[in-house]
């Protein structure tokens, strides 16, 4: 049932692996629920009452919690059949492999640590997640610094239509010129000038398991490598608004907007 249905969700019929990561194959938090409610229906109208019990038992976040099919079927296997369960694997494991992964063979600066920037050179900025929210106000506070030359917008390219339409009515809203948006210029010469990366494209959501983030590790990393080969030293920032405000204690008062 489990690789029918989420074949049916994101891939049109096509097969998932069952150690693939749903949420890196398209998987969102509707997806999830509506598993999460089959899974339900069908523990509920099994013919043994020791499978239609542990229904009761399935959590709001069993899919995020699971991720990948054979993950979410030895956690089934588990509920319905406590005495079967498996070892668990010890969740600081994921983690240790995850920074051993991505940290092997770091690349040093192409740059070298002696190579200086004077306070007067000129920004290139190459931003990620520009049509966001916060990224729309980034990309426009960064057009109004007279030291930023250039930006390079880099999205997802599933989203370009809407994501340019989103781009060109924020410009519009502040009067400023569209045309900048179809400025493009080749890859190799983004790489060859820029001195910023602002990544701001961490998946916005609370719920999913750490296995579920490593295509946005896998991003980062990515981007140090693009820092450390450029001819001049970058400054590369990452930023999450997920994870700033998911440890907020919003007890004490709200989260403040005003960036510094």
């Amino acid at each position: 049932m489990l690789p029918n249905v989420t074949q049916s969700l994101v891939s049109h019929g096509q097969p998932i692996a069952p150690g693939a990561d749903l949420f890196q194959q398209g998987f969102d938090s509707l997806s999830a629920t509506f598993l999460r409610n089959r899974i339900i229906c069908t523990l509920r109208t099994a013919d043994s009452l020791r499978v239609r019990q542990p229904a009761v038992r399935i959590s709001a976040n069993i899919v995020f919690e699971h991720p990948a099919i054979a993950d979410l079927a030895a956690a089934l296997d588990t509920i319905v059949d406590p005495f079967a369960a498996t070892h668990a694997r010890d969740p600081t494991d994921a983690v240790r492999a995850l920074i051993a992964n991505y940290t092997e063979d770091l690349p040093t600066a192409r740059a070298g640590k002696g190579v200086t920037r004077s306070g007067e050179d000129e920004r290139v900025v190459l931003l990620t997640g520009s049509t966001s929210n916060i990224g729309l106000q980034i990309l426009v506070y960064l057009l109004t610094r007279p030291r930023v030359a250039r930006i390079y917008a880099l999205n997802r390219l599933f989203a370009s239509e809407e994501s340019r339409a989103r781009e060109k009515a924020a410009f519009r809203e502040r009067g400023l010129p569209e045309d900048a948006l179809d400025d493009l210029r080749l890859y190799a010469e983004a790489l060859r000038t820029i001195t910023h990366v602002i990544h701001n494209a961490w998946t916005v959501n609370f719920n999913p398991a750490l296995q579920s983030f490593e295509d946005q590790i896998a991003g980062v990393r990515r981007l140090v490598d693009v820092a450390a080969a450029a001819p001049r030293l970058v400054r590369l920032l990452v930023m999450s608004s997920v994870g700033l405000a998911n440890r907020w204690d919003a007890c004490k008062r709200p989260l403040p907007e005003k960036l510094r």
